[in-house]
């Protein structure tokens, strides 16, 4: 199984939002996250299966990329990937419960560094808005990390193999 752990796209101040969980994504953050999906396809990268913690500009992240990766399933809430809720666990084991060949799964800095950074095993530098890594699962339960896809950089696959 592949993973893909994304931080949501750039969002709009919470004092114009009226609070953290309705801010919804800048227009710059839906042309950025719009781009990560143009890259991933060119890959030939499709999730099988999409969650994402239910705040709104998570929400719209999964929607904008789902849509550019033409993933014609539902996406799913899955509040372990909420920043306030559950654990590291709680989000590996979503992961695993999405039974999917490919997931993509968006939350929130610091959680998704976290949890990314946990099952690459290694410390992976703080998520810029929409930043994507790809994590592999193998049969035996361990996990490996593949890439970085950074929004920011001319070369925006960053590999993470040793």
């Amino acid at each position: 199984m592949l993973a893909l752990l994304m931080r949501h796209g750039a969002a709009v101040d919470p004092g114009e939002a009226g609070g953290d969980a309705p801010r919804w994504l800048t227009e710059a953050g839906r042309r950025s996250v719009s781009a990560q999906a143009e890259r991933l396809l060119l890959r030939q990268f499709r999730p099988d299966a999409v969650l994402s913690s239910p705040f709104v500009r998570a929400m719209q992240t999964a929607e904008l990329i789902a849509d550019g990766l033409r993933f014609e399933g539902e996406i799913s809430v899955a509040q372990e990937f909420h920043p306030n809720f559950g654990t590291t666990a709680d989000a590996v084991e979503a992961l695993r419960l999405a039974s999917a060949p490919v997931v993509l799964a968006v939350g929130h800095e610091p959680s998704i560094r976290v949890l990314a950074s946990h099952l690459a095993g290694q410390t992976l530098p703080p998520f810029r808005t929409g930043m994507i890594c790809c994590i592999r699962f193998e049969e035996d339960g361990s996990s490996t990390g593949e890439w970085l896809l950074d929004p920011t950089q001319e070369s925006p696959f960053i590999s993470l193999q040793r």
